[in-house]
């Protein structure tokens, strides 16, 4: 006889008690003879696929390792890209399908022994033999699966793998793991899987160790506020800087960014971080207008996580109101990824704040996918492209890549919008975007970042000489052309550089 689906004796009561009260109720849980084996059903399987739910799957996959002493097994996850993006587009009963039809090529497996469930969500987990090729076909086989799903919207998975070494660990723990290797594998983007190795949960420990360190980082101002300024191409003069943090941690001495700022992000902990720059910032703006100077504007860094604020306009529109700024001064970065996540929610957002009066600079120009698209939809106020664009050329591929430098410049004077390129690290660089029209510069040949108060005496020593004629010296931190040692030389603050 076929089996009933695990929820419908709890909707046939409903109906039973709603249609005709409590006594028809009791009645239909009186007829139900296989009440309690329903109930066991229900509570060990997932009631969309069937498939045994997180603590069953456990359960099962720990018997499995007992009754198998000797067989080297693999706890694989799986994970279905950019999900909420399909049941966003599409709607819930389509996405439930998809999860159906997964559990369905599952449920269909002849692998033995193995033992699969759903973690949750649209995350499964399989328990399997590991041999030569088990992994493989078993990811050829989803991945059919799933592409062939009907839908005009590509449908592909993310593997995260962990080979269980210790048959001790708890089930739990082995999920875990192969959970972390299933973020590895999503960060990359350019692979389908990770393997589990233990770099990965030493990452985690450092990061907890980040985590659980920032907030009195944050009370104790142990991040500081670098500014880089950027440059007018053609004279040289500084024409702003952008907010750059940086960590001096009182036991670990200073953090590179590169280790906190993506730790930050994966957990959202970033937005704290953000909001305290963004003050300090008000806080630069406000001394160089009480001290009588024509303040520079400096961009500070909006992160994809800020975004998800519902707060963020208000916050904005609050922190320069406390510092009586203005809002054209306090200019915001936005990456290209942020547009890509939510775009009818950026567009929404950046215009008010643009209504209100802050310039919006698009970051990182062309680095995605979809930049044309968010140029399109968003008249963004500044183009910033990462001269990193050209770093990676070879000699087949550098005269196309100029080319198309030479082209994005060209487009973005048609939309008179200024053009920054940042990465700018050479005497040769800087005059190939001085002669193909770029406006604005931002690099180490100019200048490195450098603490707040090193960059105001940039400024005094520009407010003094509105023409200055920069001599180049040979830095011998930097070891090439350095304008930036320069201006630092002309103020007597770097000893390191010396005229030539």
């Amino acid at each position: 006889m076929e089996q009933k689906h695990p929820l419908s004796l709890t909707e046939e009561l409903l109906h039973a008690y709603y249609a005709h009260g409590s006594e028809a109720a009791i009645r239909k849980l009186a007829n139900e003879g296989n009440l309690r084996e329903r109930f066991l059903y229900m509570l060990r399987h997932d009631s969309l696929t069937g498939l045994y739910n997180k603590t069953a799957f456990c359960h099962e996959a720990e018997k499995l390792l007992k009754n198998n002493p000797h067989v080297r097994f693999e706890l694989m996850v799986v994970n279905v890209n950019r999900f909420k993006a399909l049941n966003d587009i599409f709607n819930e009963k389509i996405g439930d399908e998809l999860l159906r039809q997964i559990a369905s090529l599952f449920n269909a497996l002849t692998l033995r022994p193995c033992a699969y469930g759903r973690l949750h969500a649209d995350n499964f987990a399989i328990l399997y033999p590991e041999t030569g090729s088990t992994r493989r076909r078993l990811m050829t086989s989803l991945s059919v699966t799933v592409a062939s799903f009907s839908l005009e919207y590509r449908v592909d998975l993310s593997f995260g793998i962990y080979p269980v070494a210790d048959k001790e660990l708890s089930v739990h723990t082995m999920c875990d793991r192969a959970l972390m290797a299933l973020a590895k594998a999503k960060r990359k983007n350019t692979v389908a899987y990770a393997v589990y190795d233990e770099t990965m949960r030493q990452q985690i420990v450092e990061e907890q160790m980040l985590l659980s360190s920032m907030t009195k980082a944050i009370e104790d101002k142990d991040f500081l506020v670098y500014l880089q300024p950027k440059f007018d191409f053609v004279t040289e003069h500084i024409v702003g800087a952008e907010a750059l943090v940086r960590w001096r941690h009182p036991h670990l001495g200073f953090i590179s960014p590169a280790k906190f700022i993506p730790a930050f992000e994966r957990t959202g902990a970033i937005f704290q971080v953000d909001k305290y720059v963004w003050e300090q910032v008000c806080q630069i703006l406000r001394r160089e207008l009480d001290a009588g100077e024509k303040a520079k504007p400096i961009s500070v860094n909006v992160s994809r996580v800020d975004l998800y604020s519902q707060n963020l306009v208000q916050h904005f529109r609050e922190l320069v109101k406390r510092y009586s700024i203005p809002p054209q001064l306090l200019e915001l970065e936005i990456t290209e990824s942020a547009y890509v996540d939510r775009p009818q929610d950026i567009v929404r957002m950046t215009r008010e704040l643009q209504a209100l009066g802050f310039p919006i600079l698009m970051d990182d120009f062309g680095s995605g996918f979809s930049s044309l698209n968010m140029l399109k939809d968003l008249p963004v106020d500044i183009l910033k492209i990462d001269l990193n664009f050209l770093a990676d050329t070879t000699n087949d591929t550098a005269d196309r890549a100029r080319n198309i430098l030479i082209s994005v410049v060209r487009m973005a004077k048609g939309l008179q919008t200024p053009v920054i390129v940042e990465g700018v690290e050479s005497k040769a660089q800087a005059q190939f975007l001085r002669d193909i029209g770029c406006e604005y510069a931002q690099g180490y040949y100019y200048s490195k970042p450098v603490a707040v108060a090193a960059y105001e005496q940039m400024l005094r020593d520009y407010a003094a000489d509105h023409q200055p004629q920069l001599r180049r010296f040979n830095c011998a931190t930097c070891n090439q052309d350095c304008t930036h040692c320069a201006m630092l030389a002309n103020s007597q603050a770097a000893p390191h550089a010396r005229a030539h």
